[in-house]
């Protein structure tokens, strides 16, 4: 019985792990995809392209179980929903998106690894999670890291020191809307609530970015041929890095606790930085492997400080 109860734990530890590294693989490559579809696409537009495409999708694929849900939501939990969806979609992509187009691929992956800093007063003050020594330890030391790769970024952005300076604290302000909206849908969270929510909030962030899109850009920013030429990106980012992406996301955060589930978004800028300099050539400087190096030790520093297979199994109400 007890062997049957750890391989269950081990099982379950594996299955989160392996969610939460493929997801920061395709937070990665999203990135790197999205920087080649800005050439053609504005970023209003390329940001509600992708949700519509992807809530549009999840409904017709199965609306009808979709709708039945919302039926018997609370209001109160649809609008925690529609805000939390605004944050994390409409609000960190548009601006995101945006500052993409100035960045390089590889610094806007090492911002958004301040999440769970970034996580860690929004999920104790509206969560009451606990954060221990080693878990404090671990954020500090990711930002030192974040400090140090970003000092490769101003050399390679000598030609226009202030837009750049500008670009990072956009990703940055995106990355805090992130973190409040993931705190915000964490206690609403269930399997049964997975595609309805992601649907839901896919669709109406996807609505509003369409709406400012077309106040800010016009129609005429986009044709048929540049929507037939990024087919694929579109493809990508509406159904692996929307879809897939989100459902892997939602599946490590109600596994684990925020503050615990973000430390993935730490692996980000070493996937970008490889994928950067692989598909666009972006240098590989000695503080951008440092600052890496650094971001690693806090992942395993984090890690080391999850509580064990048995506490997570009666934390979270894992059948034995």
């Amino acid at each position: 019985m007890y062997g049957k109860r750890l391989v269950s734990h081990r099982a379950f530890f594996a299955g989160t792990l392996s969610a939460g590294i493929a997801f920061s693989v395709i937070w990665s490559l999203s990135f790197i995809v999205a920087k080649g579809a800005l050439q053609s696409i504005s970023p209003l537009w390329l940001s509600g392209l992708r949700l519509t495409l992807a809530g549009v999708v999840l409904l017709l694929v199965n609306g009808a179980a979709i709708l039945s849900f919302w039926r018997n939501v609370a209001p109160r939990t649809v609008l925690r929903v529609l805000i939390s969806g605004f944050l994390c979609q409409a609000v960190y992509l548009g601006t995101c998106f945006w500052a993409l187009v100035h960045l390089p691929t590889s610094i806007v992956n090492i911002v958004v690894s301040t999440l769970p800093l970034m996580s860690l007063p929004f999920s104790f003050f509206l969560l009451g999670e606990k954060i221990g020594l080693a878990g404090i330890a671990a954020f500090v030391l990711s930002i030192a890291g974040v400090v140090i790769a970003l000092i490769s970024g101003i050399d390679e952005t000598m030609r226009n020191l202030s837009l750049y300076g500008f670009s990072a604290l956009v990703v940055f302000g995106s990355v805090v809307a992130l973190a409040l909206g993931n705190t915000l849908i964490k206690p609403v969270i269930s399997e049964a609530a997975l595609l309805p929510f992601c649907a839901f909030q896919f669709t109406s962030s996807g609505v509003v970015s369409i709406a400012i899109a077309l106040a800010h850009d016009g129609v005429h920013m986009l044709s048929f041929g540049v929507l037939l030429q990024e087919a694929f990106s579109l493809f990508f980012l509406a159904f692996i890095g929307s879809i897939l992406g989100t459902v892997l996301w939602f599946r490590v955060l109600r596994a684990m606790p925020a503050n615990t589930a973000n430390t993935f978004f730490l692996l980000t800028p070493i996937f970008g930085i490889i994928f950067g300099y692989l598909i666009f050539e972006e240098q590989i400087t000695w503080s951008k492997v440092l600052g890496v190096l650094v971001i690693c030790s806090a992942i395993g520093l984090r890690l080391n400080s999850i509580p064990s297979f048995s506490g997570l199994s009666n934390q979270y109400g894992i059948k034995r």
